[in-house]
């Protein structure tokens, strides 16, 4: 494959973007990356969605129970431990991972209208475990 004036162009354009998208906590305001974490927040909630349902056809109603717990588990270990919010981000992914782990046992058992059922009832259990 021999690279075209267009994907070379392409390349460039996205360097910009990527380096314009790191400079944003410097040069912006914080009103601005406040509203870029939360579209960024929706936009992997959405890929997330999309994953489940467009590719694998398993329509979930309990993700938000994984978030929720991850959430928890970045901000325990970046309030109550004081470890550096990097680390606390990939501590909620840990923490989320080992939720997913029993649920997956059990809801990847089911199908169809099943599985959605399944899975709202684990986002249920979590949310009054947590309550």
């Amino acid at each position: 494959m021999t690279p075209s004036m267009k994907s070379s162009a392409t390349k460039i354009v996205a360097l910009i973007a990527l380096i314009g998208l790191a400079l944003v906590p410097v040069i912006g305001s914080r009103a601005m990356v406040q509203d870029l974490f939360m579209v960024l927040t929706m936009l992997v909630l959405a890929l997330n969605w999309n994953m489940l349902a467009g590719f694998a056809g398993l329509v979930s109603v309990g993700q938000q129970a994984f978030v929720g717990i991850g959430a928890y588990g970045m901000f325990a270990a970046v309030i109550l431990w004081g470890l550096d919010p990097l680390i606390g981000i990939v501590v909620g992914g840990v923490v989320a991972m080992a939720l997913s782990i029993p649920v997956a046992f059990f809801a990847f058992r089911l199908n169809g209208a099943y599985f959605a059922i399944g899975t709202w009832v684990a986002s249920e259990t979590v949310r009054l475990l947590v309550a």
